[in-house]
């Protein structure tokens, strides 16, 4: 754990590097725009629309790569959830806009789930782009998912949850995630992901339990405070927080290929977020 705690530690130069190295290397005044050969779409305008800037994704891509040794196997996504349990996740719809405006811009597909993926474009670097939802803002929470194919959809793998962590770090996806204490009173310059209490994630349903490999019987995922309207879980709408959970990211004893398991409330149900 010692190395990947090294590894986040400069989690918050990735991305201002990356604006830097971008600018830099941005077309001069007056050459031809090499985006002109990508395909475009008129989108409609909303006025304050939910969106993220694309030099985020693009950071935290790079913590993805830089850390793959945490999930050598995974691969990256990123996913959108609706604050509010009315909003369709397979009707939101998401596009890469350029600094051309609405009529200029890339479609992003996004799955019934609400997973996407983020193309890496080489001629967008360092161009005042931004992936933009088709929502007003606030209205959804944007998250990393970092997944081992082939493992059931009942579980997550630790490796891949402290990448996904991350991932959401380098790019700033979990502003709004981390409780206002946590953020007040966290180490400067030390990562959320390798300190207590600090890490929520959700599972793809409700949750009766969760629990750690049995493989590992020295350590359990204390799920004390499930689906409690806690200070760790008040960041979730209150539809969302029976999905939480908080996994020991910063527990060293606990190896990568530890599995986390969930037990739904709907015994029934078929899972799945992938």
């Amino acid at each position: 754990m010692d190395a990947k705690k090294h590894l986040c530690q400069g989690r918050r130069h990735w991305r201002w590097a990356l604006i830097a190295w971008s600018l830099a290397t941005a077309a001069p005044a007056g050459a031809a725009d090499p985006t002109q050969s990508l395909p475009r779409t008129t989108i409609e305008h909303i006025v304050d629309a939910e969106r993220v800037p694309y030099a985020d994704f693009l950071a935290g891509i790079n913590a993805f790569n830089a850390g793959h040794a945490l999930a050598p196997n995974a691969t990256l996504r990123f996913t959108v959830i609706p604050r509010s349990k009315d909003i369709d996740p397979g009707a939101i719809e998401l596009h890469l806009v350029t600094r051309n405006g609405d009529a200029d811009a890339i479609e992003i597909p996004v799955d019934d789930h609400g997973n996407f993926d983020v193309p890496t474009i080489d001629a967008l670097k360092g161009k005042d782009a931004e992936i933009r939802a088709n929502l007003p803002s606030g209205t959804l929470h944007w998250r990393a998912l970092v997944i081992t194919p082939g493992l059931p959809d009942d579980t997550r793998r630790m490796g891949d949850l402290r990448l996904e962590c991350e991932v959401k770090e380098a790019g700033g996806l979990n502003r709004g995630d981390i409780p206002f204490i946590g953020r007040l009173f966290g180490s400067p310059g030390a990562s959320e992901c390798f300190t207590s209490d600090q890490h929520v994630f959700l599972a793809p349903a409700p949750l009766a339990a969760v629990s750690l490999d049995a493989a590992n019987p020295n350590t359990r995922l204390d799920a004390e405070r499930l689906g409690e309207p806690s200070r760790l879980y008040t960041v979730f709408e209150s539809y969302l927080r029976p999905r939480a959970y908080s996994p020991p990211l910063q527990d060293a004893t606990i190896p990568d290929d530890a599995l986390v398991h969930f037990t739904y409330r709907d015994a029934g149900i078929a899972a799945s977020s992938h």
